[in-house]
């Protein structure tokens, strides 16, 4: 947008699926940073590497808030929540999955709860917010069910009469 880069990305234990985190503190809770790159060819100079204060905190802003001056935004998880999907980008909205685990004992059983999120990237406004123009940090996700999520894929398809329709699966 206006000839600048947004970059998506979440964190989360992939390689340890069931720690539930400490529980005492949500410095150990995983986040999603959406991070604006002002000149992604280097055309002026090389960008100083960014930290978490650079950014904004969103996670408990509603609408769409003013990122500027910050170099982006992040939000927290919920304790335990880890990002588990690479985040698809559709028409400057990001869509990922997470996975809360339920810290069942029985690996062959189906637990934990799957999420969507679905958000602006430029300022992390939720998808989900019905048909009103107002919004809350909640609007960002959805249960989806339980077990591990798949990765969000959107399609678009027109039907026999030209209608077109967007399909996120």
């Amino acid at each position: 947008k206006n000839n600048k880069l947004w970059i998506g990305l979440g964190t989360g234990e992939r390689a340890n699926l069931p720690f539930m985190g400490s529980g005492a503190t949500t410095l150990d809770n995983n986040r999603f940073y959406s991070v604006l790159d002002n000149d992604p060819l280097n055309a002026t100079s090389v960008a100083a590497p960014l930290i978490e204060t650079n950014l904004l905190d969103v996670t408990s802003l509603s609408g769409c808030p003013v990122i500027s001056p910050s170099n982006g935004f992040f939000f927290v998880a919920d304790e335990a929540e880890k990002f588990v999907t690479p985040p698809e980008t559709f028409n400057f909205f990001v869509l990922t999955a997470s996975y809360v685990p339920t810290g069942a004992a029985s690996p062959c059983t189906s637990g934990g709860t799957a999420r969507i999120y679905g958000f602006k990237i430029t300022c992390g406004q939720g998808l989900f917010a019905g048909p009103s123009a107002a919004t809350s940090a909640s609007d960002r996700s959805v249960d989806i069910g339980s077990g591990l999520p798949t990765a969000p894929q959107v399609t678009i398809t027109t039907d026999p009469n030209g209608q077109s329709s967007i399909l996120v699966n």
